[in-house]
């Protein structure tokens, strides 16, 4: 047992360097979305499934050989998680969400988790992983009239932080973003709630967007249905 912790360990630490290279540059891909165009297939998805490819065509001993439930298979779930949930975050920062960006995003995300399957030998393991289960109920929230989303069963594996950003894309335009508040730029917000928020921390960020409006749009916020959906989400779910 002590030695195959130490193949484990041995196996994460050798894959680490490129797996976390691959994660860097989907991220940077991803980050890409705010300015596609909702007419055609996006430039920043062909970059991520055609890049999963190649690498995995490139070390098909790291990326396409059956490992079976070991330390491999589970090093390569944990990157192909990574890249889900880079998707997922991305989106649902985005503030302007027309139909034509709901439907591009659906596609898309099926698209990703797609090419994550196929290009990692992943075995089904995606379909009870926590990442891909978000994923899959993102493309249900984005959909749904928002007084439907309440209790849904639809979205019951959206995690919280996503929900919660999402929502900003149905609130006012008075209603600032955490990332505005902070003087940050999207990508630099998604940077840091992807490797380093936790999710008290990026509550409050929210929130203090929340009491903001509360103070200087008083009427508005009091009978905002988004306001109060996402108030409720954040006392529930994220607040330490």
């Amino acid at each position: 047992e002590v030695g195959l912790e130490h193949v484990a360990s041995a196996i994460h630490e050798s894959t680490k360097p490129l797996f976390d290279a691959v994660g860097d540059w989907c991220d940077a891909r991803f980050a890409q979305m705010y300015a596609a165009s909702a007419g055609e297939k996006s430039a920043y998805v062909m970059a991520v499934t055609s890049t999963l490819a190649h690498v995995a065509d490139v070390q098909p001993g790291l990326f396409r050989a059956a490992a079976g439930n070991g330390a491999l298979q589970m090093a390569r779930l944990r990157l192909a998680e990574r890249v889900m949930r880079s998707f997922v975050d991305h989106a649902s920062l985005a503030r302007d969400v027309d139909q034509g960006f709901k439907m591009r995003i659906v596609k898309e995300c099926g698209e990703i988790e797609t090419a994550l399957s196929a290009s990692f030998s992943l075995l089904g393991a995606e379909q009870e992983s926590p990442a891909f289960k978000c994923a899959r109920a993102f493309k249900s929230l984005i959909l749904l009239p928002t007084e439907s989303i309440d209790g849904s069963p639809l979205v019951r594996d959206v995690v919280p932080r996503v929900l919660l950003h999402h929502l900003y894309s149905r609130a006012s335009a008075d209603l600032s973003t955490p990332a505005k508040r902070a003087s940050l730029s999207v990508t630099q917000y998604a940077s840091w709630i992807n490797k380093k928020a936790t999710d008290a921390e990026i509550w409050r960020g929210i929130k203090g967007t929340l009491d903001v409006y509360a103070e200087t749009h008083a009427r508005e916020a009091e009978n905002d249905v988004v306001v109060a959906l996402m108030r409720k989400i954040g006392e529930e779910r994220m607040a330490a």
